[in-house]
């Protein structure tokens, strides 16, 4: 049972509910996994975009470190480069490039927590409020959103 099951569960075995809470709350449960489904699409999406972002440019510096070995060859047909210097400069490149792969590869894994983000928004928030509890908690509660659809209608809330 998720977070929003568990609402409407424990909401249901308040006494005295009007048919027009019961109501409320038949339509509430999926209003808020709309809304999970709304700020975790809009999420996705910013997520996406940075990671678009970065991803073009560590893809242009590959192709400046592709350049830089490929002047780098042409130093050493020249013999304008000491065998050391070209030694180091090599490791260096070699690494810098070892390096930004690795960030094309964790961009790779970013975009599958992006897919399981998007596969089930209430899991993945549940989750998040779990694992960050110093957070406000900004998903929609049934008992406010219930008082505040009492309030609307004139009825005394049971809260």
């Amino acid at each position: 049972m998720d977070y929003y099951a568990q609402q409407v569960f424990q909401m249901r075995n308040v006494p005295n509910l009007s048919i027009a809470d019961n109501q409320f709350m038949d339509h509430w449960e999926e209003r808020a996994r709309s809304d999970d489904r709304h700020y975790v699409k809009k999420q996705a999406a910013e997520r996406r975009e940075r990671d678009r972002a970065k991803a073009a440019d560590v893809l242009r510096r590959i192709d400046g470190l592709q350049e830089a070995f490929v002047d780098l060859r042409r130093k050493a047909e020249r013999n304008e480069v000491s065998w050391t210097d070209l030694a180091k400069a090599q490791r260096r490149l070699v690494r810098e490039r070892i390096t930004l792969e690795k960030v094309l590869e964790s961009l790779q894994s970013s975009e599958a927590g992006i897919a399981r983000m998007e596969a089930d928004p209430t899991a993945y928030l549940s989750d998040f409020y779990q694992r960050f509890p110093a957070l406000k908690d900004r998903r929609p509660n049934l008992a406010v959103d219930l008082a505040e659809d009492q309030r609307k209608r004139g009825v005394e809330s049971l809260m």
